[in-house]
């Protein structure tokens, strides 16, 4: 497990405060930003200084696939992603000639479990289609101008709740499962 701390202007924030500003950053980067991968990992890059190049990482191909919205959400992808950063298997830790512990494997995988099972509590799809369908009631193509035309104004009828939401709850869930892992060394008390 990979520690770090709060950059210092946001080491004064309570609990509940840093729940909200991951959501708040992680929604203004994806509605400014338009990808939902890197824009839940640029909360953490802000927030506590994660590698640039994760979040760089999750780009073109970390949301609904290549923009084509027949893969799993990016919200949910960038979350994972972060969770790795901190929980996952590191290199040395594998093998290509001899089986190995499998240990630190199933704490990262326990960690993105939790993330997942959070998107399907709340909206109960994890896949990028079927979260628009339930936000909007249908499926917007990425790669159709037409589509990104629909999904705007979509967006702006339903706002808050629209993509923007999926990926600020997926940075507030990510916060929540560092802190409550005591990842953030210089996290608040309550």
């Amino acid at each position: 497990m990979i520690e770090c701390e709060l950059k210092p202007k946001y080491s004064g924030l309570s609990r509940k405060e840093l729940l909200d500003k991951a959501y708040e950053i992680a929604h203004d980067y994806v509605q400014y930003s338009h990808q939902c991968s890197q824009s839940t990992a640029a909360a953490f890059h802000e927030l506590l200084g994660l590698d640039g190049n994760v979040v760089r990482a999750l780009t073109s191909a970390s949301g609904g696939h290549v923009d084509q919205v027949v893969g799993t959400c990016g919200g949910l992808i960038g979350g994972v992603a972060v969770l790795d950063y901190f929980f996952g298997r590191d290199v040395m830790e594998m093998s290509m000639t001899e089986p190995v512990d499998l240990t630190s494997k199933a704490r990262a995988m326990e960690r993105s479990q939790l993330l997942y099972d959070r998107f399907l509590e709340k909206w109960g799809a994890v896949h990028c289609a079927m979260l628009m369908r339930q936000i909007y009631g249908r499926p917007f193509w990425f790669s159709d101008p037409d589509d990104m035309i629909k999904l705007g104004e979509a967006k702006d009828r339903v706002s808050p709740n629209s993509c923007w939401d999926v990926v600020g709850n997926s940075a507030r869930w990510v916060m929540e499962i560092l802190l409550d892992n005591e990842v953030v060394k210089n996290a608040p008390a309550d």
